[in-house]
């Protein structure tokens, strides 16, 4: 049985910063930086998974998510979305984990962030990629 998540990534409008949060859980991915998201619920499509999971780890209600790709895994699925909005710097901690809007620099998420981060970003600010919509096959 494959489980279905959602991931966003809300840059500013120029592009220069991000929507974070600093994980807590799963373990392994401790203290490392990504963007929102979660497991997508019951008889809820990814896209208004998104938009709920935004809201509840941000404070900040978006409406208007790009698809970008899929990440599939040997028993996941994830949803990664996109937008582009000034109002990322309205976003505030609402649960567990810290969220905050950060500068795009991939070396530091290289350092500090989940893995894929680094590449998913990329991705989403290439003007030849932001449209790709296609399945990715990763190892877990």
């Amino acid at each position: 049985m494959i489980t279905e998540y959602v991931l966003g990534l809300a840059f500013s409008k120029d592009q220069k910063n991000i929507v974070l949060l600093t994980k807590i859980n799963p373990e392994i991915l401790r203290g490392k930086l990504n963007g929102p998201g979660a497991k997508v619920e019951k008889g809820e499509t990814p896209y208004n998974a998104m938009i709920r999971e935004f809201q509840e780890e941000t404070g900040v209600y978006i409406e208007e998510w790009n698809k970008q790709c899929k990440l599939l895994g040997d028993n996941f699925l994830i949803h990664v979305f996109n937008t582009f909005t000034d109002d990322i710097y309205d976003v505030k901690t609402v649960e567990k984990e810290k969220v905050g809007s950060y500068p795009v620099k991939l070396d530091h998420l290289l350092k500090d962030g989940v893995q894929k981060m680094t590449w998913l970003t990329a991705m989403a600010l290439d003007p030849d990629l932001k449209k790709l919509n296609q399945t990715l096959e990763i190892n877990n």
